[in-house]
C-alpha cells in the first residue's frame, strides 16, 4: 500500500482507491465499491468489499457495525472507487480480494462479510 502525493488517494495492491476516510461525511452516494480496513500498529488490512448504487448509504451501515470492533483494535477506515460499471466494479472487488496479506485469509475474517451482508452483528 502506498500513497499517492498528498491528495486522498491511496492504493492497496493495484486499485487506486479515494480515502482513507474514517466517516462518510465526504463521501458521494452514487454507485461505487467501498472498502473497509483496519489501521492497526501501521498497517492497513482489508476486511470486506462491497458494491453498491450507494455507496454513502451503504458505508454508513457498515461503519455502524459493532462487528468490526470485535477483529480491529485500530482505526476503522474506508476506501471508494467511485463507477456505474458493473464490470469494473466487479473486477475492483476481485483485485482487492486479491492482494497478498489481506485478513480475508483467515476463517475468522471471510465469514466476515456474510454476517454484515446479513445484519448479523
Amino acid at each position: 500500500m502506498s500513497w499517492l502525493g498528498r491528495s486522498r488517494i491511496f492504493t492497496h495492491g493495484q486499485v487506486v482507491l479515494q480515502g482513507p476516510y474514517t466517516s462518510t461525511a465526504d463521501l458521494e452516494d452514487k454507485p461505487g465499491v467501498y472498502a473497509v480496513f483496519c489501521l492497526q500498529d501501521g498497517e492497513r488490512r482489508l476486511l470486506d468489499v462491497r458494491c453498491t448504487g450507494r455507496v454513502r448509504a451503504q458505508a454508513a451501515i457498515a461503519l455502524s457495525s459493532s462487528l468490526w470492533r470485535h477483529c480491529c483494535h485500530g482505526l476503522v477506515q474506508l476506501g471508494v472507487v467511485y463507477t456505474s460499471d458493473p464490470e469494473e466494479m466487479e473486477s475492483v472487488r476481485k483485485n482487492l480480494w486479491l492482494c497478498p496479506g489481506n485478513l480475508s485469509t483467515s476463517s475468522h475474517a471471510a465469514s466476515l462479510p456474510l454476517a454484515i451482508a446479513t445484519g448479523h452483528n
